[in-house]
């Protein structure tokens, strides 16, 4: 067992990790500076769960049979990714925390997932936020400086100069 390979490179903090993003233009504290919201990066596990509570898979049937394709039943599936991604945002943002009952009690709403779109009405602002936890999960890259509204360069960008 000498030859054992260290495996402590693989163990990572159980702590979760909270991430600083700019929010929404408009969105300022007292002073006038931009708020940042904070995000808590969620787990793959919790991401799936969320994205199965939102799919539902049921089996076509063919006049009372289930229907067959090359020996596998076969499904139809429907995914409602909106309200998937209302809450994963609900989950994520650690500020503002969309779960807090003065919050909720202050928009009427006692289903914490409406919540994304009554903190934030605007289209713009609420697709804005969904972008930022896109970003900050890894689902996209962020092309352009939210500050500056100026393009970042990319590999393409970088390839052709």
């Amino acid at each position: 067992m000498a030859n054992k390979k260290d495996l402590s490179y693989f163990m990572h903090s159980t702590e979760p990790e909270i991430v600083k993003y700019p929010a929404p233009e408009g969105f300022n504290d007292k002073t006038g500076k931009r708020l940042e919201l904070e995000f808590r990066i969620l787990s793959e596990s919790e991401l799936r769960t969320i994205r199965n509570h939102w799919r539902e898979r049921k089996l076509i049937k063919d006049h009372g049979r289930p229907m067959v394709v090359n020996g596998a039943p076969v499904y139809d599936e429907t995914y409602d990714s909106g309200s998937a991604l209302q809450e994963m945002l609900v989950e994520s943002l650690v500020y503002p925390d969309l779960k807090d009952e003065d919050l909720m009690a202050y928009y009427g709403v006692v289903d914490a997932n409406e919540m994304p779109s009554k903190v934030f009405p605007k289209f713009k602002d609420l697709n804005y936020v969904s972008r930022a936890f896109n970003i900050i999960h890894g689902f996209m890259e962020e092309d352009e400086d939210e500050e500056e509204g100026e393009k970042k360069p990319n590999d393409v960008d970088v390839a052709k100069n």
